[in-house]
This record gives structure tokens, sequence and C-alpha cells, in this order.
């Protein structure tokens, strides 16, 4: 019986031990997407004010340039 009850206890130490590691690799898998995310967004902003840029130079262009 206790050599039952001391492979029922290794057997419950490696399930919690399983069960810890997916949560740790759960927990970093979210903060990695969330720096992904935050990562696509401020290159959409920089993407966006490069274009009001451009466009803002194209009108100066357009309005010094003799017709």
């Amino acid at each position: 019986m206790r050599v039952f009850n001391a492979a029922l206890d290794e057997s419950f130490r490696e399930s919690r031990n399983s069960h810890f590691k997916a949560e740790k690799a759960e927990r970093e898998l979210f903060g990695f997407r969330k720096e992904v995310e935050k990562q696509s967004r401020r290159q959409a902003e920089l993407h966006s004010r490069a274009l009001v840029r451009a466009e803002r130079r194209g009108e100066e262009g357009e309005r010094l340039s003799p017709k």
C-alpha cells in the first residue's frame, strides 16, 4: 500500500508541475501576443503619420511650384 501511495503522490506532483509549466507558458505567450499587438499598433501609427507628412509635402509643392 505504501508503494501505491508513493507512486500516487509522485504522479500528483508531476501533474501539478506540468500544470504549473503549462500556465507559465500560457502567461508568456499572452505577454508575447500583447507585445506583438503593441508593436503592430505603433507601426501603423508611424505609417499613418508618414502618410500625412507626405501628403502635406505634396500640397506644399503644388502651392510653391509655378503653373
